[in-house]
C-alpha cells in the first residue's frame, strides 16, 4: 500500500508528540516541509482539508515544547548543556520560518486564541535572545560579566539586536512589534540604572580619595610640628 502525504504527516505528528529531543524535533519539522515540497499538487489537493488541520497542530505542539523550555529557563538555565541550547535555538529558527508561511486563518481564534502567530513569534524570539545571551556568557567565562562596563555593553548589545528585529518586523505583526518594544523598554531601564550606578561609583570615589589625602597631609603636618616643638623645647632647656 502506497503511503500518502496524509499518512506521512500523521506519522511525523505522532513521533513529534513522543519526543522531547529538540534536535529530533527540528529534523521532523524540516522533514515535514520536505515532504510537502516533494508531493505532487494533485495529491496535496486531495487531502487539503486534513492537511490544513493537522500541520498547524504539529507546529503548535513543537512551539508549546519550546514555551515550556522557556518557562523552566530561570530555574534550570545553567543546567542546560551547550548542545541543548544549540538545538533549542535551531528549532526556534525553524518554527519561525514555518510560521511565516501561515495566515491567521490557519490558527482559528476559538482553538489557538487571539494573534497566535504574532504571539508565538514573540515568544520564540524571546527564547532565542535568552539562549544567545547564555551562550555569550559561557564564552566569556565565569565572573567575566560582573563588571559594570561589561553589563552595560551587554545591555546595549541586547537593545541593538531587538531594535533591528523591530525594524525588520512588518507593521501587520502588531503583537510582535509591541513585544519587542516592551523588551527594549525594560532593557533601557536596566541600562539607565547601570550607567547611574557606574556614574555614582566614579563620583563617590573622588571625595573618598580627597579625604584620605587630607588626612595624610594633616598627619604629616602634625608630625613636623611635633618634631619642631621637641627641638624648640630642648633648646630652651639648654639656656
Amino acid at each position: 500500500m502506497v503511503e500518502t502525504i496524509l499518512d506521512k504527516v500523521l506519522n511525523i505528528k505522532q513521533e513529534a508528540k513522543n519526543t522531547q529531543d529538540f534536535h529530533r524535533l527540528d529534523e521532523l519539522m524540516v522533514d515535514l516541509e520536505k515532504k510537502f515540497k516533494e508531493t505532487p499538487s494533485q495529491e496535496l489537493q486531495l487531502f487539503v482539508s486534513q492537511l490544513k488541520q493537522e500541520t498547524p497542530i504539529i507546529h503548535s505542539n513543537a512551539i508549546l515544547d519550546l514555551n515550556n523550555f522557556s518557562i523552566e529557563w530561570e530555574t534550570r538555565r545553567t543546567g542546560y548543556k551547550d548542545k541543548q541550547l544549540e538545538d533549542g535555538e535551531k528549532l526556534a529558527e525553524t518554527l519561525l520560518r514555518a510560521l511565516g508561511k501561515y495566515s491567521s486563518e490557519d490558527f482559528p481564534t476559538n482553538v489557538y486564541g487571539d494573534d497566535y502567530i504574532s504571539k508565538s513569534k514573540a515568544s520564540l524570539n524571546t527564547l532565542k535572545g535568552k539562549i544567545e545571551d547564555e551562550k555569550e556568557r559561557r564564552k566569556e567565562g565565569p565572573g567575566d560579566g560582573s563588571s559594570l562596563d561589561k553589563q552595560i555593553k551587554k545591555l546595549k548589545k541586547q537593545i541593538e539586536r531587538l531594535e533591528q528585529k523591530l525594524r525588520d518586523t512588518p507593521d501587520s505583526d502588531a503583537s510582535l512589534k509591541n513585544s519587542y518594544k516592551e523588551q527594549i523598554k525594560e532593557l533601557r531601564k536596566s541600562l539607565v540604572e547601570k550607567e547611574r550606578e557606574k556614574s555614582q561609583g566614579k563620583e563617590g570615589g573622588f571625595p573618598t580619595k580627597l579625604v584620605l589625602i587630607s588626612v595624610g597631609a594633616a598627619a604629616v603636618v602634625m608630625l613636623l610640628l611635633a618634631i619642631l616643638y621637641s627641638q624648640f623645647s630642648r633648646r630652651n632647656q639648654r639656656y
